[in-house]
């Protein structure tokens, strides 16, 4: 069972709170300029139990775990919505939706009457002492310990008000984090994304969400000292993060590869602002800037936003500029192929030897989405001096269009079949010289039965590519 609340009743920003019979918690953060983060972790309770005629779910939220507007009735969008995987995968909700509408909160029910109601208490302290202590083998086979090592960190957080909250961390100490899911890289000249899963930058984390990644709070990377203010007030939010660096990671972005530099002391602020202009829309800016104690810098600023043009309609947009100042340390790339490499036209070095430019990046996107089929087109674009230093944006000069269309078909009173999808995409990628790199379309189609939630998947993709110099023609892949 799944609570789903949006406590500003914007429509942009929703909790969902679930447990199963068995009283095992989960959670995702729901925004929509996102959609779900799993990463995100509320602080809860809950306990199931199954009974002769079904099952009980109890759920103990605290109002501290909440962010919702400061005045004296709230007015709350909530449902409460349950998979049921039996013959065939049922979900059924409180709220009745309308398929050709696609902003799903919008489409719940409102509750009132909420009235004196508070955050609990907002202070919290997270102290960490880590020890630990190395050994080796000498030449007469006896143990050689080291001197005991130990680190101190604090964590500090306040609740000002339920729209105001603050954080700082002192040599914070991640330990207790989940750990990363493993990828692999054998089959990628790009460095790879994690999703951010430390604590201290959970809150608010769906305000710094945009298409591109401007903002990646895992270029943070070691800090010694952080803080962190989010302030949410009616339509408008606020977020504003600054940190201290330690080991700070450069991801050098190109066409076709990107590399990891490790340069040392930075300092890094991030500043968000967003007005949500209800029923899932909202305008946003963005600035970032990450300055490095040994020289080199990394500023960016952007303006983006989805509009909501019908029930069925909507258009998202971003606008990016950047202003790289490089390193100025060739040595921090030891491969001489790499550091004679040249980009834009030739007018700069990949190798950081000081140089300094322009970058800019933009997305339109334009969909149609109702309840028996779905389609839209897409341009985006990002320059060969394009870069994000506090985000993740591993390529750049490419220009990209793409248009996709899917359908369904329902079979209400098929005893055999409950539906009949599929979908097309086709896309072109070239970069800013106009040479095209890569092209592909790609064909599902899926057909689900009732018994046992057995269906029929075929996907097939078809591209010619260009990489490394080499064209790479009738590129095919198929999977049932």
């Amino acid at each position: 069972m799944i609570l789903c609340l949006d406590t500003y009743g914007e429509a942009t920003l929703a909790y969902e709170i679930a447990a199963n019979p068995y009283g095992i918690p989960g959670d995702l953060l729901f925004s929509t300029s996102n959609g779900e983060d799993g990463s995100y972790d509320m602080i809860f309770e809950t306990a199931g139990r199954i009974t002769d005629t079904g099952w009980v779910v109890e759920m103990a939220i605290p109002f501290e775990s909440l962010r919702f507007p400061d005045r004296a009735e709230q007015v709350w969008r909530v449902d409460f919505w349950r998979n049921r995987p039996r013959e065939s995968r049922y979900q059924y909700s409180w709220a009745a939706y309308n398929r050709d509408e696609n902003c799903w909160p919008c489409q719940w029910g409102t509750i009132t009457g909420i009235s004196g109601v508070e955050p609990g208490a907002g202070f919290e302290l997270l102290p960490a002492v880590v020890a630990s202590q190395a050994g080796s083998l000498n030449d007469n086979n006896y143990l050689d310990n080291d001197d005991i090592k130990g680190d101190i960190a604090l964590g500090i957080g306040y609740d000002i008000t339920s729209e105001l909250t603050a954080e700082a961390t002192f040599n914070p100490d991640f330990s207790q984090v989940e750990a990363d899911i493993a990828q692999l890289d054998v089959n990628t000249t790009f460095a790879l994304f994690y999703p951010e899963r430390r604590p201290f930058f959970q809150e608010g984390s769906d305000l710094f969400d945009t298409y591109y990644n401007a903002v990646y709070t895992r270029s943070i990377n070691d800090p010694i000292l952080a803080g962190k203010m989010t302030y949410r007030r009616g339509s408008n939010s606020i977020a504003f993060l600054s940190a201290y660096d330690e080991h700070s990671v450069i991801i050098l972005p190109f066409e076709e590869q990107s590399r990891f530099v490790e340069n040392g002391k930075s300092y890094s602020n991030v500043l968000r602002f967003r007005h949500d202009l209800g029923k899932a829309s909202h305008v946003g800016l963005v600035a970032t800037d990450r300055r490095f104690t040994s020289g080199g810098s990394g500023s960016l600023v952007g303006l983006d936003g989805q509009i909501r043009l019908s029930t069925s309609n909507s258009l998202r947009f971003q606008f990016l500029g950047s202003y790289t100042k490089e390193v100025d340390n060739i040595a921090l790339v030891a491969d001489s192929s790499f550091n004679a490499e040249l980009f834009s036209n030739d007018k700069y070095t990949a190798r950081l030897d000081g140089e300094s430019f322009l970058g800019h990046g933009l997305l339109v996107n334009l969909e149609r989405s109702t309840g028996n089929y779905w389609g839209g087109v897409e341009y985006g674009e990002l320059s060969p001096t394009f870069r994000a230093d506090n985000g993740f944006e591993p390529s750049n000069n490419k220009r990209m269009a793409s248009s996709w269309l899917g359908g369904i078909l329902r079979f209400e009173e098929n005893k055999l079949l409950e539906n009949i999808n599929g979908s097309v995409n086709i896309t072109r990628k070239w970069n800013f010289d106009s040479v095209k790199k890569d092209e592909w379309i790609n064909a599902n189609i899926e057909v689900k039965f009732r018994a046992a939630q057995t269906g029929i998947h075929t996907s097939y993709m078809r591209s010619n590519e260009l990489f490394g110099g080499i064209q790479f023609n009738d590129i095919w892949q198929m999977h049932t």
